[in-house]
């Protein structure tokens, strides 16, 4: 009978500290703190601009709405790109 070259075991811990791993870790860690900083953002720009009888616009928008979604999205997307094409790996 032929013995296999790596076990379960092995394999699965060699799945756990190799840099793929690390790597995929940090990527996942970064893009996750973005969107959290993103939807804090949101709110807040919501409960600042959203409420009481002052509503003021942007761009045709209530200025909650621009600030709070329209252009976060943009730079998010930007920040998101760059953080592509600059730290995420093949």
């Amino acid at each position: 009978m032929k013995q296999e070259k790596y076990s379960v075991d092995q394999l699965d811990m060699r799945a756990t500290r190799g840099c793929s791993y690390k790597q995929s870790k940090k990527e996942a860690i970064i893009t996750m703190i973005a969107y959290v900083i993103w939807g804090a953002w949101g709110i807040i720009i919501a409960g600042l601009f959203g409420y009481g009888e002052d509503i003021s616009y942007m761009w045709g928008m209530p200025t909650w709405i621009t600030l709070g979604v329209i252009i976060p999205i943009f730079a998010l997307v930007i920040w998101l790109v760059v953080y592509l094409c600059t730290i995420y790996k093949d």
